[in-house]
């Protein structure tokens, strides 16, 4: 094998040459760091504790029922349409036509990855409930 594309050690190949080597290693984080990085995460739980239990007072049982054994529910809007909204931040809105999905509906807050999920959900649930026309108006549309 040429020399420019991987050094040979013995009968063994090495790392190519022209492969980006391996950053090198970090030092381990202080207490200080640790700390504060424990703080974020339980900090980061409790919101999404409180955002799940506002969540749930939004729904009705049956949608709770679907939420705790889907991680989805269904909506039906003012206009009669019906919406599943699945776990997650994007593109996790379905437009479904006789229980089937016609396509998919991407409309979130913009600083979506700082929020819990069950937020995001919260807020897509109120603005379909209460603002239909404006939230399709700005959402992404996935075929």
């Amino acid at each position: 094998m040429n020399a420019q594309y991987a050094n040979v050690i013995g009968n063994q190949y090495a790392v190519p040459n022209w492969l980006p080597q391996q950053a090198p290693a970090q030092p381990p984080p202080t207490p200080q760091e640790t700390q504060a990085a424990d703080a974020r995460a339980a900090e980061r739980q409790n919101a999404s504790q409180r955002a799940r239990t506002l969540l749930l007072c939004l729904l009705d049982d049956r949608q709770q029922n679907e939420f705790e054994r889907d991680r989805a529910f269904t909506i039906r809007a003012e206009s009669g349409q019906r919406y599943r909204l699945r776990w997650g931040h994007t593109a996790n809105i379905e437009v479904l036509h006789r229980n089937r999905v016609t396509r998919r509906l991407c409309a979130h807050p913009h600083n979506v990855h700082e929020l819990p999920i069950e937020d995001t959900l919260a807020a897509q649930l109120l603005h379909l409930r209460h603002n239909e026309q404006e939230f399709l108006r700005g959402a992404n549309v996935h075929p």
